[in-house]
């Protein structure tokens, strides 16, 4: 029977080490928290560490990325690059649960579109938009959209807001007014969209049970049946 190698809590890799491991994730087109995280334990601890000490590797496994933000940088020209370039892509990814490259450049664009306000990148609406999609968690594709519009309906909202308390007729008011409530509306079912998919589409279902008393004269009776009841 092979000893089992005590854990190096202190254990770090270097730079070089870490960006050898995003390379190989890069070039196998793995884009996912998991196969980062078996990378880095068994660089760490050892090829068979990850089956040796299966709840550190969970405890790893759990919080890899969770506290990590996400962060884009606009260069003077309007270049966008992710904070970190491959290890930044891959957080990103894995914020908004995405498992391809093409894709996660696409709700790039799309985030950068609803969060800047002129033709230029806004660098700070753009990293305060995926820190609010990052809060919500998303864990695959649709999730993903759904996130990306939540977080625009909400800019919208606030917008919308902003312009209702500032309006400057009766006329402006009511029509900021109504456009709150179609934004609230939207909202909601966004919501409820999303707490849909993730139970997989199931709903509650409630029976409720029922007996038919029919009186001397022919009348049905229709009551609920109580705990007691003959």
């Amino acid at each position: 029977m092979n000893e089992v190698v005590p854990l190096n809590p202190k254990k770090v890799l270097s730079d070089t080490e870490l960006e050898g491991i995003l390379d190989e994730v890069e070039e196998e087109g793995q884009y996912n928290t998991r196969t980062l995280a078996e990378k880095m334990f068994t660089q760490m601890h050892g090829k068979n560490a990850i089956e040796e000490h299966p709840e550190a590797f969970q405890k790893l496994l759990k919080t890899a990325h969770k506290a990590a933000g996400v962060s884009i940088h606009v260069d003077d020209d309007g270049v966008v690059s992710f904070e970190g370039n491959a290890a930044g892509r891959l957080l990103f990814m894995e914020a908004l649960g995405l498992s391809n490259v093409p894709a996660s450049q696409a709700f790039l664009s799309d985030i950068i579109n609803i969060s800047s306000r002129g033709t230029s990148p806004d660098q700070d609406a753009t990293n305060q938009t995926i820190g609010v999609i990052q809060e919500i968690e998303p864990k695959d594709g649709i999730e993903a959209l759904l996130a990306t519009q939540m977080a625009a309906v909400h800019r919208a909202t606030i917008d919308v807001a902003r312009r209702c308390s500032r309006a400057e007729s009766l006329e402006q008011f009511k029509h900021y007014e109504r456009a709150l409530g179609r934004l609230g509306k939207t909202f909601a079912k966004q919501v409820e969209a999303l707490k849909k998919h993730r139970s997989n589409g199931s709903q509650q279902i409630n029976v409720k049970h029922q007996h038919v008393t029919v009186s001397d004269n022919g009348q049905a009776v229709i009551g609920d049946i109580k705990k007691g009841e003959d």
